[in-house]
C-alpha cells in the first residue's frame, strides 16, 4: 500500500490556507468612545497598532503612547471615526469618538452670534484658552 505525500501535502496546503483566509477577514467591531474637550483618555489596543486613521482631526486628535496605547483628545464638538491597523494593513480596532463636554466640570459656554467664549468657574468664572 502506497501513502501518497503530494495528496496530503496539497489537502494540508488547503486547509492552512481556509484557516489564514478566515483569521484575515475576520473584521475589527466598531464601538463608540465618549471624548472630552480638552480632555485627555487613554485606549489600550490588545495587538500591536502598524498605523492610525482619524476621520476628522479637528473633532479629536489621537497621539500614540506606545505600540498598544494611544491618547484620545477631544477638540471641539463633534464626532468622528477612528479606524486602527496592524503592521500589514489590517483593521484591529473601529471606533466612532464622540466628543462633548463633560457635565458638571464647572465650565460655562457663552455664545454671542458665532463667536464662543468658555469660562472655567469655581469662586469666580475665568476665561480658558479652549482647543489646540
Amino acid at each position: 500500500m502506497a501513502f501518497n505525500f503530494s495528496k496530503m501535502a496539497i489537502a494540508s496546503a488547503f486547509a492552512i490556507s481556509a484557516t489564514l483566509t478566515a483569521q484575515a477577514a475576520t473584521p475589527a467591531k466598531e464601538s463608540k468612545i465618549e471624548v472630552y474637550i480638552d480632555q485627555t483618555q487613554l485606549l489600550h489596543l490588545g495587538k500591536p497598532m502598524g498605523s492610525i486613521i482619524v476621520g476628522n482631526p479637528d473633532v479629536a486628535t489621537v497621539a500614540v503612547h506606545d505600540n498598544h496605547t494611544l491618547l484620545l483628545t477631544g477638540l471641539t464638538f463633534g464626532a468622528t471615526n477612528l479606524i486602527v491597523l496592524d503592521s500589514v494593513g489590517r483593521p484591529i480596532h473601529k471606533s466612532q469618538l464622540l466628543v462633548s463636554e463633560r457635565n458638571g466640570t464647572g465650565t460655562l459656554t457663552v455664545a454671542r452670534g458665532e463667536k464662543t467664549d468658555t469660562y472655567a468657574c469655581s469662586d469666580k468664572c475665568r476665561p480658558v484658552k479652549t482647543g489646540m
